[in-house]
């Protein structure tokens, strides 16, 4: 695998003058603090579907920490990969039937630290009660080698008290991440 280097950009809410953080930097917004642990490449093995053998792709890491009196665990929505302003895989629900639709894994953070070590990144981490690790794999075309990429997460926010189940609409949040070849 290889490691890309990482800028955080925290996009929707917050106005497009927002600084940009370095990999392991949490973002704070909207009652969450939301960290991009890691970037890599997909091994061959990692872009085989049930639909073929994908062109390549990237596997991000994001730990997804509520604030100190959360309101609820946030709602996961779409995730976008664009390369050179263009999206680079236009299916971006995990809950899509089309191939190579992304893959989302959930994960309690000691669990995947265990699993996964490579995968959480250099720093020491000290996450709060009810943080959760999100794997997120994005399939498509060969990327170029040069493309400047923007991943994006989205996550839903619900009132207090309410759960996923109970039919009220989230408030998303965009939460975003330029990838920078070194």
């Amino acid at each position: 695998m290889r490691a890309i280097a990482v800028a955080l950009v925290v996009s929707g809410v917050a106005s497009a003058a927002e600084p940009e953080a370095r990999v392991g930097d949490p973002i704070s917004m909207e009652g969450l603090r939301v960290t991009l642990l890691s970037v890599s490449e997909l091994t061959r093995g990692e872009r085989q579907t049930p639909h073929g053998v994908s062109g390549g792709g990237r596997r991000l890491v994001w730990l997804v920490e509520p604030s100190e009196s959360p309101p609820s665990q946030p709602v996961i929505g779409d995730v976008r990969l664009t390369a050179n302003g263009a999206v680079y895989n236009p299916v971006t629900n995990a809950t899509s039937s089309k191939p190579f639709a992304p893959d989302i894994g959930v994960y309690d953070v000691a669990t995947y630290a265990k699993k996964f070590p490579s995968h959480m990144g250099a720093k020491k981490l000290l996450p709060r009660a009810r943080s959760l690790v999100l794997e997120v794999i994005i399939r498509g075309a060969k990327l170029e080698a040069k493309a400047l990429e923007t991943a994006q997460l989205q996550l839903g926010i619900l009132p207090p008290g309410v759960s996923p189940s109970a039919g009220v609409t989230p408030r998303y949040v965009w939460f975003s991440a330029n990838l920078k070849h070194p």
